[in-house]
């Protein structure tokens, strides 16, 4: 064989392999890319529903306070009593894990 084609051939095949390796690479990129924007969107929306919640509650102790003519602070306090009574202690989160979760989801 003479050396121009071994040299063309040697070149075409890396010109073949470099081409694939960058399409892959791109791919695997995209990929990712796309799978952490779901999951961000997951977040997102799990984060409107907590505060939709909270929302919620504060309203609903509003109006227990009026009808029982109490603070609204207080008629939560007594309804967070009654369900950790009957269901058992709902997960607590510190202030430091709260503020290292923003941080973490501002990323």
């Amino acid at each position: 064989m003479n050396s121009d084609v071994l040299v063309a051939l040697i070149g075409s095949v890396t010109t073949v392999l470099v081409a694939s390796g960058g399409w892959w690479f791109a791919w695997m990129l995209h990929r990712d890319s796309k799978a952490r924007e779901r999951q961000e969107k997951r977040i997102e929306k799990f984060q409107e529903e907590v505060i939709a919640r909270i929302v919620h509650e504060q309203k609903a102790n509003e109006w227990l306070a009026e009808l029982t003519n109490g603070t609204a602070r207080g008629v939560m306090l007594e309804l967070r009593k009654r369900v950790e009574d009957e269901i058992g202690r709902r997960p607590q989160m510190t202030l430091r894990e709260a503020s290292e979760g923003k941080q973490a989801n501002s990323r």
